[in-house]
């Protein structure tokens, strides 16, 4: 989970450095002021390359961290599908501790109960937690997309 946790917050740096590198470039061509006609064309002109260069790297690092929240949903069914897996363990330990007659071994099936319900908290929390991280991943994402939309109200 902390390389998910990594993953997503090194790709939302990335991320954030593009947006500032796109709201530099579209300050820069709304600052400009003149020259020769000729001039001011190709210095916007390169202006503008220089935006969507950027906003190309922005979509790019946006797949990457797509990739990365696909990933990290796979891990958390994974981790609920194995709840569900201690879940039933513990019914079957519960079973077995109301069959035994030893109270010797009732005692270390309890034990054995106690470890796979603790087990199944961790994986709860894990779970939980991911689900935080990733939720919170996503909507940097889209308020970092939303600080990237054009004029026209499309990324590109």
């Amino acid at each position: 989970m902390d390389t998910n946790r990594t993953s997503m917050n090194e790709n939302g740096e990335r991320l954030e450095i593009d947006v500032k590198n796109i709201e530099i470039t579209r300050e820069t061509l709304d600052q400009l002021e003149g020259g020769t006609e000729e001039g001011v064309n190709e210095v916007r002109g390169h202006i503008e390359t220089a935006e969507h260069v950027t906003e190309d790297i922005f979509e790019e690092d946006g797949d990457d961290l797509e990739e990365i929240h696909d990933k990290a949903d796979e891990f958390e069914n994974d981790l609920q599908d194995t709840s569900g897996t201690v879940e039933k363990d513990l019914e079957r330990i519960s079973d077995a501790i109301s069959s035994v007659e030893t109270r010797e071994t009732q005692e270390e099936l309890e034990r054995a109960k106690d470890s796979a319900s603790e087990d199944k908290d961790f994986l709860g929390e894990q779970s939980e937690t991911l689900n935080e991280i990733l939720q919170q991943s996503r909507l940097d994402y889209e308020a970092l997309r939303g600080r990237v939309q054009t004029k026209g109200g499309q990324t590109r």
